[in-house]
């Protein structure tokens, strides 16, 4: 069986940008037992192609608009999702960018 960091490597970056957004919404949601199987079963249905995305959509608007007032609001006045960081992440976790060696952003998600 191939681990996460495999797996996550032979994906696009805006793939894994949102996959991780998606485990992020879900555990925000409800209590996901197993992250890294939660992870994994996302990555296949991905590849299978039926994988329907609810919390990420959710996840990169906040990043977006948190990112929007980094530069124009102080730390204090920023909305509170954007200060609670078990709310809200900026990117997928640093030591999973740092690890995969990921190609330059590609524009559509693709299997």
């Amino acid at each position: 069986m191939a681990s996460i960091v495999s797996l996550l490597a032979s994906l696009p970056e805006p793939v894994v940008q949102a996959l991780s957004d998606e485990l992020q919404g879900a555990m925000r949601e409800s209590a996901v037992d197993n992250p890294l199987g939660y992870l994994r079963n996302l990555i296949e249905r991905h590849k299978a192609g039926t994988l329907t995305l609810v919390y990420a959509p959710i996840i990169q608007a906040e990043r977006e608009q948190c990112q929007g007032h980094e530069s124009i609001v102080p730390q204090t006045a920023r909305p509170s999702a954007c200060q609670n960081p078990r709310t809200r992440k900026t990117s997928m976790p640093p030591n999973w960018r740092a690890g995969l060696n990921l190609p330059p952003s590609a524009s559509k998600l693709r299997p």
